[in-house]
């Protein structure tokens, strides 16, 4: 198990038949440690590999500073994903992909509304969002 700097990433390597109990046993682990239960999102190297290639803004051409992907604790349900407002938050924009939603913050993430909270609350879940040179490391990370 190795972590990235101080930014909630680790990378491990778990057997199959155990990923999908893993946040629950990071979160009690954490809670019995340190008496807080942060929410955790986990995604395999190959599913990093296929966000990174997926990305509809790096197709377009978009500045890579200016993008961000969400991950989402849960895939939204098609009834959640018709609460979210696509032209609200002009000319930021987001597409939201399985149990991702890519955003590309047309200004700068400082100068925009379009936050994670917006997407976690129309989506019923919880979300994390990283930028694509971390996105990158990870998977490094995860072929070393």
């Amino acid at each position: 198990m190795r972590t990235y700097i101080q930014s909630g990433n680790v990378v491990f390597t778990a057997a199959k038949r155990v990923v999908s109990t893993i946040p629950e046993k990071l979160e009690a682990a954490i809670y019995a440690e340190h008496g807080f239960a942060p929410a955790v999102v986990v995604r395999s190297a190959a599913v990093l590999q296929q966000v990174l290639e997926e990305n509809p803004w790096s197709r377009e051409g978009a500045d890579e500073d200016r993008q961000i992907v969400y991950f989402l604790r849960d895939t939204p349900t098609p009834e959640a994903l018709l609460r979210l407002e696509t032209d609200r938050w002009l000319p930021d924009r987001f597409s939201v992909r399985g149990g991702e939603i890519y955003a590309l913050y047309s200004h700068g993430m400082c100068k925009s509304k379009m936050t994670n909270a917006y997407f976690d609350s129309r989506l019923n879940t919880i979300s994390t969002g990283r930028n694509l040179r971390t996105l990158r490391r990870l998977l490094a990370m995860c072929a070393e």
